[in-house]
């Protein structure tokens, strides 16, 4: 006899009865949340060059990025055709939280296919040569941080533009 059935005639829930039916829920639920953050993710889109926290900026998407749980992407859609250039002015936040900001999603822009050579096409540039500090570009302190489809130049910090241990 189904449970609503029960519960309907008696006129309330027998207690062994709910309790079953909430071991079910508590563990559908569960594994709902392990799917989810498994799959599901937020994308935070570029489509500005401009160096500032404003929404559609590279900086305001990692600064969104590291807010956001679970894993992340940062995706491209800047107008225009030819090289785009993040010249920083500053340090840019830290990546805390799981990423992948991948400049290969910019249009025109493509990864490479050959086994011997390279035929990327790089179309994102980040450039520390207008920065006094000399401090790298990505700097990468959280875990499953992938970030790939740049150029990096003009940093003078000696360590190389993308730091950390996941990088």
């Amino acid at each position: 006899m189904p449970l609503g059935f029960l519960i309907r005639r008696a006129g309330r829930p027998l207690p062994s009865q709910v309790l079953k039916k909430a071991r079910v829920t508590r563990a559908a639920t569960a594994a709902i949340e392990v799917l989810e953050s498994r799959i599901l993710f937020t994308t935070f889109t570029v489509t500005t060059t401009a160096d500032d926290n404003s929404a559609g900026s590279l900086r305001g998407a990692i600064i969104s990025a590291n807010q956001t749980a679970g894993a992340d992407n940062i995706a491209f859609n800047i107008g225009g055709s030819g090289v785009h250039t993040f010249a920083l002015s500053g340090i840019l936040e830290s990546i805390t939280d799981a990423v992948t900001i991948d400049g290969y999603t910019q249009s025109g822009a493509s990864a490479n296919t050959l086994t011997a050579g390279d035929n990327a096409n790089i179309v994102l540039r980040l450039d520390g040569a207008g920065m006094s500090n000399g401090a790298g570009g990505f700097t990468v302190a959280g875990d499953n941080v992938t970030i790939r489809g740049f150029a990096i130049t003009g940093f003078s910090n000696g360590t190389g533009s993308l730091m950390g241990s996941n990088s």
